[in-house]
């Protein structure tokens, strides 16, 4: 039957394409057919009219003209639809309930046009019939079209806020609380999450919201999410360093749920404009390391964690550097090669962000974190030895590698080449100069062969003329000219 029905549309499409007009008149007659009154109309009548309405999107040619709600052939098909909503037949259905909401969010252009049709939507999206369907799978896509609705339609939702944030606002900690055993489809159930991204984007719209109503709103969407990691920190037993099951997917969901919540807050809002947001984000963000602290072996914890970390950054600016310094400790607790990477990436995102300002959090943690890299890549040496190509073993190394590369040809770019002769032990910065020539000539990746190459260049501009890096590193313009210039230009080439 799917596959008979994915030919259908196929044809559909195709006639759509090539006579829009007869196509047009189709889906008006189904339409009129599943929308009749007093009559009981099954599912499926009602689900192939809002998917043939559904389908005349993809067809080309899609003017604005035709999409005017009062006057455009595809428009008014859309506002019939919409003045059917609050009695469309087989609402709840789960086959109608989603084609209903993928159709609205389809022709998201032409309910711009009808703003005082949106109350009735957001009611069907946020009901029975979509966010609270008792069926997992419809109430997770509807989360997610949810979110879309709203990104399309947020600067016209401000008379209805107030009711969007009231039936939010005690839905949202249910879902992190959903029992990993009556989940059917993990990642169905990971999109119920994006209505906390729906939730952010409406809260920091500041043509939306006082900025007394966003402490307020923000306040009690994020003081849930902190009593759950903290909550289920507590149930973890002493000298458990992994944690159970329930408690770590609670803490994985809550964190995850903090990212999605942060899209919609830039660093001038939380920094300039409305800076108690920003106290609040930071609040939330001592809270999830709070995670890793208790938990640094559990790989999957970390990983969310480091994720919420890099959204942190873009969203928190300068505020999040009292902070990086213990989240870089904590990180550094693990020897894993994945996780050393994902420190270097989070570092070398710190440098592009903010160049200068990161100098001192660099001269605190560089050594810390290069000394973490030698000992791990050391410890894999002697297992690693023999046959190494098409390893994952391979793979781990030449990603922290490339990370480490990348992160010093920013540090080059950004003019913080300072910092490793201030901040490094003379024996760390020999070793990371001879890391750079070897690998600008051995490596096999080009890539990261360039890199080192432009490191190299920049640094040689920088320090030949530096009384400090002579005095540092002895010998420094003879190993230049010896054996940089034989083994870079010479056999990299």
């Amino acid at each position: 039957v799917a596959e008979l029905r994915h030919e259908l549309l196929i044809i559909y499409r195709n006639i759509a394409s090539l006579a829009p007009a007869e196509a047009q008149e189709l889906v008006a007659s189904a339409l009129a057919a599943a929308l009749r009154e007093g009559a009981e109309v099954p599912f499926q009548e009602v689900e192939v009219a809002l998917l043939l309405l559904y389908e005349l999107g993809t067809a080309p040619g899609l003017t604005e003209e035709s999409l005017h709600p009062a006057t455009g052939a595809v428009g008014s098909l859309v506002a019939t639809l919409l003045r059917a909503t609050p009695a469309l037949p087989a609402a709840t259905h789960r086959r109608v309930a989603v084609m209903y909401m993928e159709t609205m969010v389809r022709y998201v252009r032409v309910l711009q046009q009808v703003p005082e049709g949106l109350g009735t939507i957001l009611t069907a999206f946020m009901g029975d019939r979509g966010m609270r369907h008792p069926e997992p799978a419809v109430s997770s896509r509807a989360c997610y079209l949810f979110m879309r609705l709203v990104k399309s339609m947020r600067s016209t939702m401000g008379p209805y806020l107030e009711m969007v944030m009231g039936m939010l606002a005690p839905a949202l900690p249910l879902l992190i609380d959903q029992p990993v055993t009556k989940r059917r489809d993990v990642g169905a159930t990971d999109d119920q999450l994006y209505a906390f991204e729906a939730a952010g984007l409406l809260i920091s719209a500041e043509e939306l919201c006082s900025a007394e109503a966003q402490q307020q709103y923000l306040a009690a969407l994020l003081q849930p999410m902190r009593t759950k990691i903290e909550t289920a920190l507590k149930r973890v037993a002493p000298g458990d360093l992994v944690g159970g099951v329930e408690e770590t997917e609670s803490i994985q969901r809550a964190v995850v749920a903090l990212g999605y919540l942060s899209k919609g807050f830039t660093i001038t809002l939380v920094n300039t404009s409305r800076p108690n947001l920003g106290a609040l984000l930071q609040g939330a963000l001592e809270t999830a390391l709070e995670a890793l602290r208790y938990l640094p072996n559990n790989g999957a914890v970390r990983a969310r964690i480091s994720s919420f970390l890099h959204r942190m950054v873009e969203c928190l600016g300068v505020r999040i550097f009292p902070l990086m310094h213990t989240a870089l400790t904590l990180l550094l607790q693990s020897s894993q090669l994945s996780d050393l990477c994902s420190i270097l990436v989070l570092l070398n995102q710190l440098i592009c962000r903010f160049k200068g300002t990161v100098e001192g959090l660099l001269a605190e943690t560089l050594e810390t974190v290069l000394a973490a890299m030698d000992r791990a890549l050391a410890a894999r040496a002697p297992a690693s030895s023999g046959s190494l190509s098409n390893t994952e073993e391979q793979r781990e190394t030449d990603e922290l590698k490339a990370a480490y590369h990348l992160m010093l040809n920013t540090i080059a770019g950004s003019a913080l080449l300072r910092v490793l002769l201030l901040a490094l032990s003379p024996e760390r910065l020999q070793a990371v100069v001879a890391g750079l020539v070897t690998d600008a000539s051995t490596h096999n990746l080009a890539q990261v062969r360039k890199l080192c190459v432009s490191t190299l260049r920049t640094a040689v501009g920088e320090w030949a003329a530096d009384p400090s890096a002579e005095a540092k590193m002895p010998g420094f313009r003879a190993f230049v000219l010896q054996r940089m210039g034989v083994e870079v230009s010479v056999r990299s080439a």
